[in-house]
């Protein structure tokens, strides 16, 4: 379990990296500032729409795993 969690930090982080250095290289490649104010726009309204999409899935699954939760035993060496 510690194993994954370390992975998705590393996956979040360069995710997050990655993004931020795509917008750096866009904005100082075009020094016009409607460009980088075109570049930002679309990016944020594109964010938007998969929120939108994915947000009632995510509610649902999360109340179906909330209603059909069951106490496990943890035996020893068994962590899930």
């Amino acid at each position: 379990m510690l194993d994954m969690g370390w992975q998705f930090t590393i996956i979040s982080f360069l995710r997050f990296l990655l993004a931020e250095v795509e917008k750096l290289v866009l904005i100082n490649i075009n020094r016009d500032p409607t460009v980088s104010a075109e570049f930002s726009l679309v990016s944020n309204i594109c964010s938007l729409l998969p929120r939108y999409i994915y947000l009632p899935i995510e509610v649902y699954y999360f109340i179906y795993l909330i209603l059909t939760n069951k106490p496990h035993k943890i035996s020893k060496g068994n962590f899930l």
